[in-house]
């Protein structure tokens, strides 16, 4: 008898999976297996191991179905939250963010050394950007083998600058099973998709060691990867191209290379003979195809045909949604000893379901910016949609040519405010399953020419502390210091006291309020004057004329703040510069997350503003006199989907801190007590997005745009007084993945277009200190550069010469011989 596995057995439903192990497969010919079932009394042989071991080549065999074990024994797996499911083979697993397969991680058995050795696994994923599986050891030189899934959707082998190391050329449809097998010998890595060779490497070497790891939905216990997953092999020999091509042949969907079982008697007819039907319902066909070693079922339309099933007898046709009644043919096929029968039989297909007919009111063609307006979407066939059934609605609501505040619900878009003046169009794209229909209203928008301060509301119980900043309003130059709580006894009043030491000068009394507790409460508003100045402020009682003194707090200063945002160059602390935690400037101020108010410095700790944002401050501060806050909220290494804020809560980080970028910016900001103060925000970022290394399924450069005016929106609606963005477009030919540079770099040109408060630095030119990063001298044109942008909108200092780069409007050819 041959070796077999049952993989699954529903004798219920009549399904079967068994994985017969052949000694020999002949091209070109019919081979029998006979298979006997059903008898009492007999015990099964069933078993893995005989199957799949090592004398064939396996290291690790996982199936992936309803329970998780290694067929050869070598690996141990451990689910995390993944979910048994119907699957290409039997039953397969289901992966969400944060669910995997810990397959162990002191591993012997796996292939070592320079190999040979093969990896492969059907994946069927909604989305690409993510660990597909990984074994070896982490973050370790030639060590790893890790296939991922990346954008636009194509298989990436990450083996940590191993010979390896190879990408895929073939577009991976989502939704989709695909069958992935990566091989790896002294001559090079080979990687197939579908059975057929996508791409190759030249020779390279392999450093892999035993013991090692191994993960299954992601790499090192971070699981990422969303769908689902199949037959996860590892072999210690290098598969040849046969043997792929055989193996996905065998086991893809409407497999053609092994029939069911053979129907008797000799009967061939399909029943009905013709199909007339409505769109989006079903309709069952039954054949007899007695004697047939294989039965297909076939859509043919024109010249194109789709294999729609094999091996059944019956077969359940769905009509697509379509437009316009549509005619086809639908083959049932047979393959015979003595040849091959065919039927054909006509479909008709009968258009009833009606499209989405609407047309966009906007509450106002003339739009402030400022003032709530609405667009609605009025659905003329609603009832007529509702009575075919079809009367449930997908809404995909857009806005282009101003970036704004908004929100979408269905048939409504509410638009809270814009940050740029122009022609806004707001377009929605509905369906209800079938072809979507897209209607679009222009508007136009003009700002105000200024914008009034936003006062922030104090905490009940808010009071300053030593070295804290506050920003000022511009329009009258003051800030605001608040000092309320509540205080025991019966004081015949308390009185808040302000000092002032002027740059080089002696303490004065500013200010002394006095007032009567109002249920034992108190709260103090004391005006400070921005300027090089500091403050000291003194609470406490008054009881028969007497003073007595509670609380005192000083070195508070009043003037101008400023984030900054971004990568590594934003953050500018990868430099040879050696970190200098003393030397300060009493007037440059920032909060940290976890040491709160102080002095800030250029690196070395949670108070550094980096190079160029050092620079910057002291600059601010030496031009203009006047104190200067920058809290920089920069992460290296990122991409422009991880600064997104989390839609649950601003300051919350979220499973796996995938928002605290956001998050730490949030609660530093509103921890100083700068929420309403923030004036402007630098931004330096986008080296982590010239490739395809993102969350969305195409290259980055495609989504940046959208992300941008996103994160900006949540900025605005937490900082309201934020007025001016200065952006740094990146250096040309970056450092990281630079295949779409310059498609990111236009995006990024092209975007201060949606904003009217928006100055663009390019980089080309700054002194690199590498391929990366700058150094000293480098962020030292940071400073240089963006200084008199900022002093133009902050202070009105003009500035002698432009300081942008020409911004190109329009490009031709004088000729057509281009």
């Amino acid at each position: 008898s041959l070796p077999y596995q049952i993989e699954q057995w529903d004798s219920i439903g009549g399904k079967g999976t068994v994985w017969v192990k052949m000694p020999t497969i002949t091209g070109n010919s019919t081979q029998e297996i006979i298979m006997y079932w059903g008898k009492s009394g007999v015990s099964s042989l069933s078993s893995g191991s005989n199957v799949f071991n090592s004398a064939n080549g396996y290291a690790s065999v996982i199936h992936l179905g309803d329970s998780l074990t290694d067929e050869i024994g070598t690996t141990t797996p451990a689910n995390s939250s993944t979910v048994a499911t119907n699957g290409l083979i039997g039953r397969a697993r289901t992966f969400a963010s944060g669910q995997g397969i810990q397959c162990g991680t002191a591993i012997t058995g796996l292939p070592t050394g320079s190999g040979p050795f093969s990896t492969g696994v059907w994946i069927r994923s909604a989305t690409s950007g993510t660990d597909i599986l990984g074994w070896g050891l982490q973050q370790s030189s030639q060590k790893k083998v890790v296939m991922q899934l990346v954008s636009p959707p194509r298989i990436n082998l990450d083996c940590w600058f191993g010979g390896a190391n190879v990408t895929g050329a073939a577009s991976i449809p989502l939704s989709e099973w695909t069958h992935i097998v990566h091989t790896f010998q002294s001559s090079g890595p080979k990687l197939y998709v579908n059975g057929v060779l996508d791409a190759s490497s030249g020779s390279g070497t392999m450093q892999l060691q035993s013991p090692s790891r191994y993960d299954i939905g992601g790499w090192a216990g971070t699981y990422n990867f969303v769908g689902d997953m199949d037959e996860a092999r590892i072999s210690n020999v290098v598969r040849s191209a046969d043997w792929v091509k055989l193996e996905y042949e065998n086991q893809k969907p409407l497999q053609t290379l092994v029939g069911g079982i053979v129907p008797p008697g000799s009967a061939f007819s399909v029943s009905p003979t013709s199909v007339t039907m409505n769109e989006s319902t079903s309709t069952t066909l039954t054949a007899q195809a007695g004697g047939a070693q294989k039965v297909y079922w076939i859509y043919k339309k024109g010249a194109q045909e789709t294999l729609l099933a094999t091996d059944q007898l019956t077969y359940a046709y769905i009509a697509p949604r379509i437009t316009g009644n549509d005619s086809a043919i639908i083959q049932f096929k047979a393959l015979f000893t003595g040849g091959t029968q065919t039927v054909d039989v006509p479909l008709t297909v009968l258009d009833t379901v009606p499209d989405p007919a609407f047309t966009l009111v906007p509450s106002t063609t003339q739009w402030d910016g400022r003032q709530t307006m609405t667009v609605t979407a009025n659905i003329t066939n609603l009832a007529a949609m509702q009575s075919a059934g079809f009367g449930t609605l997908n809404y995909k609501w857009s806005v282009s040519g101003v970036a704004v505040i908004k929100q979408a619900s269905n048939g409504t878009l509410t638009l809270t405010r814009s940050q740029g003046s122009g022609p806004m169009i707001v377009t929605l794209i509905i369906d209800n399953g079938g072809t979507p229909v897209s209607q679009s209203t222009t508007i136009t928008v003009q700002e105000p020419a200024s914008d009034a301060w936003v006062q922030r509301a104090p905490d009940a119980n808010e009071k300053p502390v030593n070295g804290q900043f506050f920003a000022r309003d511009p329009g009258t130059g003051l800030g605001t210091i608040f000092y309320n709580g509540t205080q025991s006894g019966t004081p015949d009043t308390v009185f808040l006291k302000v000092y002032k030491t002027p740059n080089g000068g002696s303490e004065t009394l500013e200010t002394t309020q006095r007032q009567a507790l109002v249920g034992g409460a108190y709260a103090f508003t004391a005006p400070v004057t921005a300027g090089l100045n500091t403050f000291r402020v003194v609470y406490g009682t008054t009881t028969g004329g007497v003073d007595t003194n509670l609380a005192t707090v000083t070195d508070l200063v009043c003037g101008d703040a400023f984030i900054i945002e971004g990568q590594s160059n934003a953050l500018a602390t990868d430099n040879s510069a050696l970190n200098d935690t003393t030397t300060t400037n009493k007037w440059v101020r920032t909060y940290g997350l976890t040491s709160g108010w102080g002095y800030a410095i250029s690196k070395g700790n949670d108070r550094q503003l980096g190079l160029w944002g050092w620079y910057l401050a002291n600059r601010l501060v030496a031009n203009n006199n006047l104190p200067v806050c920058i809290i920089n909220g920069a992460a290296g290494g990122t991409r422009i989907d991880q600064h997104r804020p989390n839609p649950a809560g601003r300051g919350l980080p979220g499973a796996g801190n995938v928002y605290s970028i956001y998050a730490n910016l949030y609660n530093r900001v509103v921890g100083a007590k700068l929420s309403h103060g923030i004036r402007g925000l630098l931004w330096h970022q986008g080296e982590q997005n010239q490739g395809s290394g993102g969350i969305d399924p195409d290259y980055d450069y495609k989504f940046y745009q959208q992300y941008f005016v996103d994160i900006s929106a949540a900025w605005k609606q937490d900082f309201p007084n934020l007025r001016n963005y200065y952006f740094f477009q990146i250096w040309p030919a970056a450092c990281g993945d630079q295949s779409r540079n310059d498609q990111l770099r236009e995006v990024q040109r092209t975007l201060p277009r949606l904003y009217s408060k928006m100055k663009m630095m390019s980089t080309h030119g700054f002194v690199p200190g590498s391929s990366c990063h700058y150094e000293p001298a480098g962020y030292q044109v940071f400073s240089d550069r963006i200084g008199p942008l900022v002093e133009q909108d902050v202070y009105g200092v003009e500035p002698a010469t432009p300081k942008t780069a020409p911004n190109l409007q329009q490009a031709w050819f004088t000729t057509p011989a281009k």
